[in-house]
């Protein structure tokens, strides 16, 4: 019993298995069908694209055929016409052959009995080795004039294709100025109506400017004016104290009786502005000490040095310009004359030499209290009254005191 379970499975794996490789079979011819019938269809495509290629390639050997018959026909037409030209040729050599023939043979019969037969053979042997050489060269002539002219053929068929790109390339560079031209054209339009534009903004600008200017200068005008009129003032109200206190010195110097004369030796402190003198015999020491003790005090109570004073006084209005040109420049100084100069002024003041003028500059140099007190008492507002000095010790005391207290009030 199991020997037939065992038969009949095994007959029924083989017919599952026949029934699968059946199916498989089947399945696969299927699929080569469709492979088969793919493979046509590629094939039939590429055999008609083969054709088109074949049909336009064939098209085009026959256009280059055709030309090549054309060009082939023209030199042969050429070269017919050049075979006509040279048998014509040979034929009138062969013609003038048999008249010189005819000729000899007539001479030969006429000098048949002369001795000279031979030699003139060898004449007309000659000449007819003269016309077969003659002949080569036509020949050879003929050749080579037929060479030229397949040259020339082959350089006008160059020269009419270079002539027509010449013309393609002239017709692109007229489109490329014509389109140059309009742009041009229209950049210049552009140009001139932003020029005009901005040339009626200048004016305008212009206008409103010379309206401004003129604004500003009546302006000035009238400040000047102003400031004029208070400097004049002020230049009276100083020459008025400055005569009070000079007839205040005549009137001390008359009363008090003349000094004794005295050796004083007088050094000062540039730092603290300390005086010492020595003297050689009895008496004041001097009207220069009273000025250096005005200056001192005047320094101590304000804090400031004579640097400083130097400063401030030529900040003054009437110290701002320069004394002998008049030009806004005060950046130098002569001591001697207590006036303020230029640059170019000073350096004509320095070649005077020192014993007429001496000049410091007013921000570089190191100034000593004497010769603040020279610009304290001059300037370029003092300078024209300084003359009117007495040549008297004691006044001269006076009016340097007086004229720094007055200087330092401003100050």
């Amino acid at each position: 019993m199991a020997e037939e379970e065992r038969q009949a499975a095994a007959a029924k794996a083989a017919a599952d298995k026949a029934a699968a490789d059946a199916q498989h079979a089947a399945d696969a011819a299927v699929a080569k069908a469709d492979a088969d019938a793919k493979r046509a269809v590629m094939m039939e495509q590429a055999k008609q694209r083969a054709e088109e290629e074949k049909e336009r390639v064939a098209v085009q050997k026959a256009a280059a055929e055709e030309k090549k018959a054309k060009m082939i026909a023209e030199r042969k037409e050429r070269l017919a016409k050049l075979t006509a030209e040279k048998k014509a040729k040979e034929e009138e050599a062969r013609r003038k052959a048999e008249e010189l023939a005819q000729q000899r043979a007539a001479e030969r019969v006429e000098r048949e009995h002369q001795r000279a037969e031979a030699a003139e053979l060898a004449r007309l042997e000659a000449e007819e080795e003269a016309l077969r050489q003659e002949e080569l060269r036509e020949q050879r002539r003929i050749e080579a004039e037929a060479a030229a002219i397949q040259a020339e053929l082959e350089a006008e068929e160059a020269a009419r294709q270079a002539a027509l790109e010449e013309e393609r390339k002239k017709e692109e560079v007229k489109e490329r100025m014509a389109a140059a031209r309009a742009r041009a054209a229209e950049m210049k339009a552009t140009k001139e109506a932003k020029q005009a534009e901005m040339k009626a903004q200048a004016a305008k600008a212009g206008a409103e400017a010379d309206a401004k200017r003129a604004a500003a200068d009546a302006e000035r005008e009238l400040k000047a004016q102003e400031a004029e009129t208070k400097r004049a003032a002020a230049l009276a109200a100083r020459r008025a104290k400055l005569q009070e206190a000079q007839a205040a010195a005549r009137e001390k110097a008359a009363a008090a009786p003349p000094p004794a004369p005295s050796a004083t030796t007088t050094s000062f402190n540039e730092e603290t502005f300390e005086t010492t003198t020595t003297s050689n015999a009895t008496g004041s020491g001097g009207g220069s000490k009273d000025a250096m003790v005005v200056l001192r005090e005047w320094c101590q109570s304000t804090g400031h040095s004579t640097k400083d004073i130097l400063l401030k006084l030529s900040a003054l209005r009437a110290n701002k310009q320069c004394f002998d040109s008049g030009r806004m420049d005060n950046t130098w100084a002569s001591v001697p004359f207590g006036i303020y100069l230029s640059y170019d002024c000073s350096s004509q003041h320095r070649n005077m030499g020192v014993h007429i003028s001496f000049v410091q500059s007013v921000k570089l140099d190191k100034w000593s209290p004497q010769n603040v007190l020279k610009m304290v008492v001059g300037g370029n507002g003092e300078s024209v009254q300084f003359n009117v000095i007495s040549n008297n010790s004691s006044p001269r005391v006076v009016f340097v005191v007086s004229s720094c207290s007055a200087t330092f009030t401003n100050l």
